[in-house]
């Protein structure tokens, strides 16, 4: 099951209709029973989200792309723990400097974990969420 169906409704995981106004409360998701699933919450969901609503992807022959990820480890994210961050910029694919620039100034707080591996697997979660 997809997170929008044919009215193009999301839904949550249960199948329920969601009102998509509400992923910019920050606590939306919080009591999930599973920390390790993306929610709306995660900057990388969100960043899908607003590429969608402000027209900032990419067409690829009619295929939406709205978020690039790439793993970095810079000190000034998550203290040098592997942190995915966007690389899809305002519709426009950017380089590994761009991107983490662009990570710091904006102080949102990425997703990272311990190992390049766990963050691999969360990243693959997450592209799993909206690639059907």
């Amino acid at each position: 099951m997809g997170l929008l169906n044919n009215n193009n409704y999301f839904r949550n995981l249960l199948g329920q209709p969601i009102n998509p106004q509400s992923f910019s409360t920050p606590n939306f998701f919080v009591n999930l029973p599973f920390s390790n699933f993306p929610t709306p919450s995660d900057p990388i969901v969100r960043h899908h989200y607003n590429s969608l609503n402000t027209g900032n992807f990419m067409d690829n022959d009619g295929k939406i792309s709205t978020v690039y990820t790439m793993q970095v480890n810079d000190p000034r994210l998550n203290s040098g723990l592997p942190t995915l961050i966007p690389s899809l910029l305002d519709g426009q694919m950017v380089d590994q400097q761009q991107a983490i620039n662009r990570a710091v100034s904006s102080g949102i707080n990425y997703p990272f974990r311990n190992t390049h591996q766990e963050l691999r697997e969360y990243d693959e979660l997450l592209h799993n969420m909206f690639i059907k």
